[in-house]
């Protein structure tokens, strides 16, 4: 089964980002660090044992990349989505099969493998993942999420404080084929799903 990893609240700066998380949820978030080659840089809040948020904002001390920033915070249509304010865009599922488990959901929802996104390794310090990424980085189309595989490595949350922040829910309302092709791949207590022909995701995040 895929397991839901975590959120990614887009922002048009890590302080717009953070100010969003300080007046909706009461806490803090920690800095997490550069996406070295794609143009973005984070901050991030722990949700539970398992869940994190990532604030995702375009890195000014990058240059634009030659393929477009990461989950697509380059595109005119991402920045007139965030023109009112940071806002949660995407999500990602943590696999420990990476190329089986892309293949299952990319059949499932009837898309090639390359609409959600090829492995791509990414680093940062000690710590190392693979990646979904769309060799045109934009988001993967119809609400379908990415997909993460750890290896080795310690998940976020092992080192992220607890703030006492948590995930109970997360809605996610995509269209029908999308909707068909998560439910049997990602069962987790917390994912609801709508059949809707808009994508959206709604979290619903509280502090103890």
């Amino acid at each position: 089964m895929l397991g839901l990893d975590h959120l990614v609240l887009c922002a048009r700066t890590l302080d717009d980002g953070a100010r969003w998380v300080r007046e909706r949820v009461g806490v803090g978030v920690s800095p997490g660090g550069r996406h070295e080659g794609f143009g973005t840089h984070n901050a991030l809040l722990r949700l539970g044992d398992d869940v994190y948020l990532e604030v995702l904002a375009p890195d000014p001390a990058q240059p634009e990349a030659p393929r477009g920033r990461l989950f697509g915070l380059g595109e005119e249509a991402t920045a007139a989505l965030l023109a009112g304010g940071p806002a949660i865009l995407h999500w990602v599922l943590r696999s420990d099969d990476l190329a089986a488990d892309l293949a299952r959901l990319a059949a499932a929802a009837g898309v090639s493998p390359g609409a959600i996104g090829g492995p791509t390794a990414m680093r940062r310090g000690d710590l190392a993942w693979t990646l979904t990424v769309r060799d045109d980085r934009a988001r993967p189309p119809a609400g379908l999420p990415s997909v993460i595989d750890w290896g080795a490595a310690p998940h976020p949350c092992t080192r992220l404080p607890d703030a006492g922040a948590r995930l109970a829910g997360l809605a996610v309302a995509a269209p029908a084929a999308t909707v068909a092709a998560l439910a049997p791949l990602a069962s987790d207590a917390r994912l609801s799903f709508t059949v809707s022909g808009v994508p959206r995701l709604a979290a619903d995040l509280r502090a103890g």
